[in-house]
């Protein structure tokens, strides 16, 4: 029986960290070399990355419509005026247009008007994003990120944090950074003056 191998195993699957050595010899020499270090490794990695992607598809579900063409949102709701009005506008709230607004996830109880804030419009399977929306979206991500810097940290994880991650995670997924400079120099005073109110609270019920 080799006592280096010995050693390595102790190393590696029991202590599984350093034991006379440095952090990066017990990496190079002890765990990257063996085995069952390796593949429990491997194993770590894509768990991580499953949950990473399903963490990502349960958090944003609004549905996102970005063409031009209008048979994109008639195939979305399978209702003709519907899909209308949401190119109308009809439906919109501060950051989407809102297909259920008495069928919330939010409500206490069904059949109850939706009172939750704009922000969780990002989480709602009822919201639906056009690109007449993405000027609003991407001055809400520009201001998010401001505050991020002008508030406490348990402010920021407690009201914020959550609402921004969903926010990036569909901005990086549907646009480009050059879509959304584009949006941003479109953006209208009102729309404007809309998501200032948003992050100051002005909108809550």
């Amino acid at each position: 029986m080799s006592l280096r191998r010995v050693r390595r195993t102790v190393q590696v699957l029991v202590r599984k960290q350093p034991a006379q050595n440095t952090e990066e010899t017990h990496d190079s020499i002890y765990v990257l070399r063996d085995p069952a270090a390796r593949a429990e490794a491997q194993h770590t990695i894509a768990r991580g990355l499953a949950d990473a992607l399903d963490h990502a598809q349960a958090v944003v579900k609004m549905r996102t419509v970005l063409g031009e063409d209008a048979t994109e949102l008639i195939e979305l709701s399978d209702d003709p005026e519907l899909a209308r009005a949401i190119r109308r506008g009809d439906m919109d709230t501060a950051t989407a247009a809102c297909t259920g607004f008495f069928h919330s996830p939010f409500a206490d109880e069904p059949g109850q008007p939706c009172t939750a804030s704009f922000l969780w419009c990002l989480r709602c399977e009822n919201a639906v994003v056009t690109r007449r929306h993405l000027p609003r979206l991407v001055y809400l991500h520009r201001g998010l990120n401001e505050l991020r810097g002008t508030v406490d940290q348990s402010v920021w994880d407690q009201d914020w944090r959550e609402h921004f991650q969903r926010l990036h995670l569909l901005l990086a997924e549907h646009t480009t950074t050059a879509e959304q400079a584009a949006s941003l120099r479109t953006i209208s005073d009102i729309d404007r003056r809309l998501i200032d109110s948003l992050l100051h609270r002005g909108l809550d019920t």
